[in-house]
């Protein structure tokens, strides 16, 4: 019977228990006139009036009966729609993690309900989700655009070109983390060609391999003025400054001209 119940509407399960507590209080009154005429000729005065009293009685206790139990369904009905309530204040409060619906018997109609409310608890969920990604994408940006700008300041600042080499060393080295970092000065009309302005760590440098004797035309990034990325996959195309670090292939490199 519960189960037949749930599988209808709230309107018609509303309905159901109507008609079932008109129909108990019928039938009570029913018998009750039945009980007490039953094999008995005319009433007198006296059993009249006795007749209506226990009617009356009957219809009080069938009356007050069934009026609590249409509190008790009517209760039990509008549960899920009170956990929903709940659920929705949550959501105006921002907390949508803490929203969360125990599993229940549902009207049909209440359970399309609840369908339609959970598909859009998931969609305030992601973008709450995609929201914060761009937050942080923004806010990554702004601290990259701040140091850019900063950096730019300090290279404004720089007295010399030795400043500006040390400045661009440092911002590189701090910004990116590199396990060792060389700028470079390429010079053709200047012997050796091939000169270091700015190193990083200190002992970066392969001194049985200056820089100076690096040969230039090994170097993909000078010979095609190209940005080079070279993988730590064992490949046998890399730099020539490669033998010039105490660093070896094992560390991918970036040369950029």
């Amino acid at each position: 019977m519960r189960h037949f119940l749930f599988q209808k509407s709230l309107h018609t399960q509303l309905l159901l228990l109507a008609i079932g507590c008109v129909g108990v209080t019928a039938g009570v009154a029913l018998l009750v006139v039945v009980y007490d005429t039953w094999g008995m000729g005319a009433l007198s005065g006296v059993d009249s009036h006795i007749l209506r009293l226990r009617l009356l009685a009957m219809l009080a206790i069938c009356a007050s009966a069934c009026l609590a139990l249409l509190s008790t369904s009517i209760n039990r009905m509008l549960r899920p729609l009170y956990r929903l309530r709940d659920a929705m204040w949550h959501i105006s409060e921002g907390r949508l993690d803490a929203v969360a619906i125990e599993p229940t018997a549902y009207a049909t109609d209440v359970l399309g309900l609840k369908r339609t409310f959970d598909r859009m608890l998931v969609q305030l969920q992601q973008a709450r989700g995609a929201s914060e990604q761009s937050k942080l994408g923004v806010a990554a940006r702004k601290r990259t655009v701040d140091r850019l700008l900063e950096f730019s300041q300090n290279i404004q600042g720089a007295g010399k070109a030795e400043q500006a080499f040390a400045t661009l060393s440092h911002f590189l080295q701090t910004e990116l983390g590199l396990a060792g970092l060389i700028v470079l000065t390429n010079t053709p009309d200047v012997t050796p060609e091939i000169s270091v302005s700015a190193s990083y760590p200190a002992n970066l440098l392969n001194k049985e391999r200056p820089v100076a004797e690096m040969e230039t035309a090994l170097c993909p990034c000078l010979r095609q003025h190209l940005p080079r990325n070279f993988r730590a996959d064992g490949s046998p195309v890399r730099c020539s400054l490669d033998a010039c670090m105490t660093l070896d292939a094992s560390y991918p490199a970036y040369c950029i001209p």
